[in-house]
Parts: structure tokens; sequence; C-alpha cells
């Protein structure tokens, strides 16, 4: 299968996951979600050659996905026949001895990436393709440097402000008392009242600040499945 057919599998696939024409089995979310979590994960590992590092390793990552999503992935009984040919092919056109020029590479991984993050999103209870996405990013820096930090801080801080806005329904966490930044907003909301703004937060309360840190905590709430290590 050529490249450009892959784009158009790809983007079939998509459009019949948003028009509730594909329904994708528990088996298919989980290969997509193994797919994606090891691609970021991948990227995130070597900051200096992230990307070109997660196309020459997608092969690894899709045979590592496959074997723990089950042998049977590519039967008519267990996943759609495009979204597996789709998976299997990538991982052959990315291969270095069969890869195309770079560009190419990176446009079908990008490819990949997008699909597998909203077919692994409708693993929600209340399927988000924005929640899934924060915390893909927010697993995959699992380090504890300062850059890995802030990245997983920015993602956590991303994910507030999205289910405050998009899902205000969901219940606010307490805070946690071994949060410095809890501890922050908290005192910050007790010493100047609910209607004084947050220096620098765009005119945006105190409590409301507070709501959105709270709600950040949920981040590891999402169901990401982590990928095995791929085996070379």
């Amino acid at each position: 299968m050529a490249i450009d057919d892959l784009h158009q599998v790809l983007a079939a696939l998509s459009e019949d996951l948003a028009t509730g024409q594909w329904t994708p089995r528990s088996v298919e979310c989980e290969l997509a979600s193994y797919v994606a979590v090891g691609l970021q994960t991948a990227a995130a590992a070597q900051p200096e050659d992230g990307e070109q590092a997660a196309i020459r390793l997608l092969p690894d990552i899709i045979r590592s996905a496959i074997r723990a999503a089950g042998p049977g992935i590519a039967t008519p009984a267990v996943t759609d026949g495009r979204w597996a040919t789709a998976v299997v092919h990538c991982a052959g056109h990315l291969e270095p001895a069969y890869g195309a020029e770079i560009g190419e590479c990176r446009r079908l991984a990008v490819h990949l990436l997008n699909a597998c993050v909203d077919i692994a999103s409708t693993l929600q209870k209340t399927p988000c393709t924005t929640c899934f996405r924060h915390a893909l990013g927010w697993h995959a820096v699992p380090g504890d440097d300062p850059v890995s930090a802030m990245s997983r801080s920015s993602a956590s801080a991303l994910y507030g402000l999205h289910v405050q806005t998009e899902h205000p329904e969901t219940p606010v966490p307490h805070p946690d008392y071994e949060c410095a930044d809890c501890l922050h907003f908290v005192s910050y909301v007790e010493r100047s009242g609910d209607d004084v703004e947050v220096d620098g937060a765009c005119q945006i309360s105190g409590p409301d600040v507070l709501e959105q840190h709270l709600y950040s905590h949920l981040i590891h709430q999402v169901p990401v499945p982590r990928p095995e290590p791929a085996q070379r």
C-alpha cells in the first residue's frame, strides 16, 4: 500500500469515527492508545531529535502495541480490516530500510498519531479528544528534570482550564494541602476575597484560577494506557 493510499485510509477512518459509522472495539482503542503514547514518549525522551527518533522507533512501537493488543488484532472478528492494515503498513513504510524521505515519514507519522489519539479517546466514559491529548502529553514526560517538570505542569494546567471550560459539571476536587500551588491559591483567595483578580491572569478571579488548578489534579484519571517498552 502506497503512502498516499495510507493517508486516504486514515482520513476515511477518522471521518467514519466522527460521523458514527465506525465504533472501534476496545482492543482497537487499546492498540491506538499504545501507538499514540509510544510515539509521544519516544519524541519526549530526546528533546534534540525527538521527532526523528519517534519516526525511527515507530515500527518497533507498532510491533509492541500489536503484541499488547493480542494476536487476533488483525482478524475481522476483532478489528476493522482497514485499521489493522493501515497500522501494519505504516510500520512497513517507516522501517529504516524502506522509509521514504524524512518529510514524507513525518507527515505519515503525524497523520497516524492524530488518528490514534481520536480512536483511543473513545476509551473514556465521556469521550473527549482534548482531555486525551492533554493527558497523553502529561504521561509522555515522566522525568524529574526541570524541563520535564515544566512540560507536565503545562499539560496539567491546560487540562484544568479545558475541564473548567468544557466540562463544568465535573465535581471540583478538594485542595491537596501537600501541593504548593494549592496552598498558594487557597491562601490568595482567603486573603483577597472572591472578586480580586490574580495578577497576569487575564482578569480571571482568584477563585476561578483556584478551580482551574484543582481540576488539573484530575489529569491522572484520564485513561491513557502506557505502552510496553518497544523491543528491538
